[in-house]
């Protein structure tokens, strides 16, 4: 279990994220200079932070068996992944249009997609808490079960990816000419993500 001065210094950088948040909020919708190096830039330290943090996670699991452990590291792990086709499909970041035979709306919904990852691995990592760790499911292989884990991320990870790029034409519109957002399913989408966490924030509260 966090100690208290871990817990202190999480609630502590937490509440720093928020407060940058709050200092920022008002510039939202100043445009500033374009760098089409601040994507690829970005989600490099993502993808290299989040797989840092899985591999921690899966090994964190393979000591001490745990199916929350295992979920959390998995979403970990798809949102490593799914960044690498959110880099290379974003526009303007390596081609005007992206790689991958992106359409217009790939890079948007790969983003949707990947943002919601760490909320629903939260929600499994919930909902899982308190069971018994040493019950015979636990106690299998842990190697099988994080190898299955990794070929169902894996698996995932590759079908989104195709869904957005080869197949990218039955996709909803959620943005047009100029990244502006064109209809309602933008709003849909933003508030189903938004929900999500919601819910994630509101399981790991009462759950602690």
């Amino acid at each position: 279990p966090a100690t208290p001065q871990q817990r202190r210094v999480a609630f502590a950088v937490a509440a720093g994220l928020l407060l940058a948040f709050a200092v920022s909020a008002p510039f939202a919708n100043i445009q500033l200079p374009r760098y089409d190096g601040y994507i690829p830039a970005i989600e490099s330290m993502v993808f290299v932070n989040d797989l840092i943090t899985a591999i921690l996670l899966f090994a964190h699991y393979s000591i001490s068996p745990s199916r929350p452990v295992l979920a959390l590291a998995s979403a970990y792990l798809y949102t490593a992944f799914i960044v690498i086709p959110h880099i290379l499909t974003f526009p303007g970041a390596f081609t005007a249009t992206g790689l991958l035979g992106a359409g217009p709306q790939t890079s948007a919904w790969l983003y949707y997609l990947w943002s919601a990852g760490p909320p629903v691995g939260a929600i499994i990592y919930a909902c899982l808490r308190g069971e018994n760790r040493t019950s015979s499911a636990y106690v299998q292989s842990t190697r099988s079960a994080i190898a299955w884990s990794v070929a169902f991320v894996v698996c995932l990870a590759l079908a989104i990816t195709w869904i957005t790029t080869a197949e990218n034409k039955i996709l909803p519109t959620i943005v047009g000419s100029g990244d502006h957002y064109v209809n309602a399913v933008a709003y849909v989408a933003s508030t189903l993500a938004v929900a999500i966490m919601a819910i994630a924030l509101i399981l790991l509260w009462i759950r602690r």
